[in-house]
């Protein structure tokens, strides 16, 4: 049988293409990255952020963290202060300075919260939908306060703000006798420069806090 010599040209076109057609994605085709939905996959994994450590999950937890770590300083442990600082939103503070300022804010805030009162952390929530959790007041008209707020990355720290104002806060309970019951021999773990205004009289503490803050 004699086959047209067209039909023999179409034929050996049509075998000789087809593979380079059924190669072509059909993402490509109408325009679309053929990764795409690996792409998006990966973006969705990258952008899930990182859970906040449990020891600033939530108002308690940081408080525990705080106290225990400050407890751990005045027995000698002095690696602890990182971990005191932990719990603290120094991101106002030049970083320069930030540990040395860091290490007498937190035995400031110390000093405070013992003037305040004796914490039972039961009493300190675990669960809170608030973006802050107060820890007291103080000031005529209460403007001034120690407090522990959410941030961005939903870690609890004790907030800017209360940092700020500790210099004030301290000062307010200068004439209040502490509550809890310490060893003399912790004043010998706090930063030089508290210890040197130990030994001031009052009203050069508050200028010197006032100057320094």
């Amino acid at each position: 049988m004699n086959i047209p010599y067209f039909v023999l040209v179409l034929l050996i076109n049509t075998l000789i293409a087809t593979p380079l057609y059924a190669e072509v994605d059909l993402a490509q085709v109408i325009g679309m990255p053929a990764d795409t939905d690996s792409k998006q996959n990966t973006e969705n994994t990258t952008s899930i952020p990182a859970p906040p450590p449990e020891s600033l999950q939530s108002p308690r937890a940081s408080m525990e963290t705080f106290i225990h770590a400050m407890n751990d300083i005045k027995r000698g442990e002095a690696a602890a202060i990182e971990t005191a600082l932990s719990s603290l939103d120094l991101s106002n503070i030049n970083a320069l300075v930030k540990k040395e300022r860091g290490q007498t804010l937190a035995w400031l805030l110390l000093e405070a919260i013992d003037k305040t009162r004796v914490i039972d952390f039961k009493d300190i929530p675990r669960k809170t939908r608030k973006q802050e959790w107060i820890f007291a007041h103080y000031g005529k008209d209460n403007e001034k306060k120690i407090a522990l707020k959410l941030q961005h990355d939903q870690r609890w720290l004790f907030s800017a703000e209360t940092l700020e104002q500790l210099p004030d806060i301290v000062n307010l309970l200068k004439n209040k006798a502490t509550l809890v019951i310490h060893n003399k021999e912790h004043i010998q773990h706090q930063p030089l420069s508290l210890r040197l205004q130990s030994e001031l009289p009052d009203y050069l503490k508050t200028q010197l806090l006032s100057l320094y803050y």
